[in-house]
């Protein structure tokens, strides 16, 4: 037998000669209960396996010849090597000097890292952009160098545009019912045991309610708030053929039932806000406030999502969260304030807008000023955006694949983007067509600009 990660051979019963290593058997006879021995006996790529000089007498595997060392591998204290059939003798620590040859080593220059030359930068008709729309001569300019170049507002169905103006969250007008009348629904008796159980802060008040409709157990819940406010909170349970209202004490880290704290008054129970972000992606904001307001990220909803290199404002929605709360997240990450907070009956749905207004800047412009207002003209009359886009998509005979050719249709037939764009997310999630069909989902239907964008 050998040791040191050598293979073993071994005998069996049957007469039969095998091995173990690397998970392969060779002559093996298994014989009454005899099992195959395991597998990994010791690691992989041990020189090979089996090798043509293995020495199936003496069961081990002889190390091939040493290979030729390259001229720059250099052993540094080495020792000698282990007998065939003992252990292994003394190692060496090897060391790869590197190569000494300079004059084939790379240099890292500044100038290898620019393009040099006309050659290594991207032109038009690299792209099949041979004609221009105008003909007024062009000017050089950056675009987008810093995030605060790039201002987008969305614009609502209505025509207004959001912007943050306001980031104080609305006061809710309080009713006070006189204590009189409070005393009268709910009975003298009934008061005195909830003033009781607020001060000791144990038990429970319970009150009947079997014979009564459902506009009466209202005024009961509204009058129980009204007279302790949020120290208490009330809901109807049914116990068999009866039914109660069952009173407790609000306790620090329990969360109320929403319906029965979110005020009737408010005029709805969705929160519209704007949200201001600079340089944040809309989801990954989404996702944020979510998780400091305890919700899923789909309780939150808006209209289209907005570039994340940028300074944008867009409207969002969120089902019954008070404001008051929204306004302490604002602030909170860096770059994203809330504000302006209205109610609504209906929260945004992807779509929900007219479209956005785009204010960017252009730096280190080269052209004069006839040039640039010119050039401003030429793009008011001619960003044909629409057309643009159904030119790309619009549906050709060529031989182009199958599946490009169905999404095109799907999309000239239906205009539905979203399935259209799942057409084409295996194979062809590069191409221009894909990459359009995709941003149309995203924004709006009519969002031209932002599908071009993405």
């Amino acid at each position: 037998m050998t040791r040191g990660g050598m293979n073993r051979g071994f005998r069996n019963r049957g007469g039969g000669r095998s091995f173990r290593g690397g998970g392969h058997f060779s002559n093996y006879k298994q014989r009454g209960n005899m099992r195959p021995p395991p597998p990994a006996f010791f690691p992989p790529g041990n020189y090979g396996f089996p090798q043509p000089n293995f020495n199936f007498l003496r069961g081990m595997n002889r190390f091939p010849a040493r290979l030729p060392m390259p001229p720059n591998f250099r052993m540094m204290r080495g020792g000698g090597g282990g007998g065939g059939g003992g252990g292994g003798g003394g190692g060496g620590m090897s060391h790869w000097r590197g190569s000494s040859n300079k004059k084939n080593q790379h240099k890292r220059t500044k100038n290898s890292l620019t393009p040099t030359s006309n050659k290594s930068r991207l032109m038009e008709k690299d792209v099949g952009i041979t004609e221009y729309v105008s003909e007024h001569e062009g000017f050089n300019g950056i675009i987008k160098q810093r995030f605060s170049d790039f201002h987008v507002n969305e614009i609502t169905p209505d025509g207004s545009i959001a912007k943050l103006t306001d980031m104080e969250p609305p006061v809710d007008v309080e009713h006070h019912r006189p204590e009189s009348e409070i005393v009268e629904i709910l009975t003298p008796e009934i008061v005195q045991k909830l003033k009781t159980m607020v001060e000791t802060k144990l038990g429970f008040v319970e009150i009947e309610v079997t014979d009564k409709n459902k506009d009466e157990r209202r005024k009961i819940h509204e009058a129980v708030k009204d007279g302790f406010g949020k120290e208490v909170y009330s809901n109807t349970v049914d116990r068999g053929t009866k039914k109660f209202i069952t009173i407790f004490k609000t306790r620090k880290g329990v969360m109320q039932d929403r319906r029965s704290r979110w005020p009737a008054d408010r005029g709805g129970v969705y929160v519209h806000f704007v949200l201001h972000k600079r340089n944040m992606d809309t989801q990954e904001t989404v996702n944020y406030l979510a998780g400091k307001l305890g919700v899923k990220p789909n309780f939150i909803t808006y209209a289209g999502t907005k570039d994340r290199r940028a300074i944008t404002s867009q409207m969002m929605s969120v089902f019954k969260i008070d404001p008051a709360k929204l306004a302490k997240l604002s602030g909170e990450l860096r770059g994203v304030k809330l504000g302006n907070y209205s109610y609504k009956q209906t929260c945004l749905k992807l779509g929900d807008l007219k479209g956005n207004r785009f204010r960017i800047s252009l730096r280190n412009v080269t052209g004069t000023d006839e040039q640039i207002e010119l050039a401003m003209n030429n793009l008011k009359e001619k960003g044909e955006w629409k057309e643009a886009i159904e030119l790309i998509l619009k549906p050709r005979n060529t031989d182009e694949p199958w599946a490009i050719k169905r999404a095109r249709k799907h999309w000239w037939v239906t205009k539905d983007a979203k399935k259209a764009a799942k057409m084409l997310r295996n194979s062809f999630n590069n191409i221009i067509e894909s990459k359009l069909l995709y941003g149309l989902s995203r924004h709006a239907p009519d969002d031209y600009v932002g599908a071009l964008q993405n």
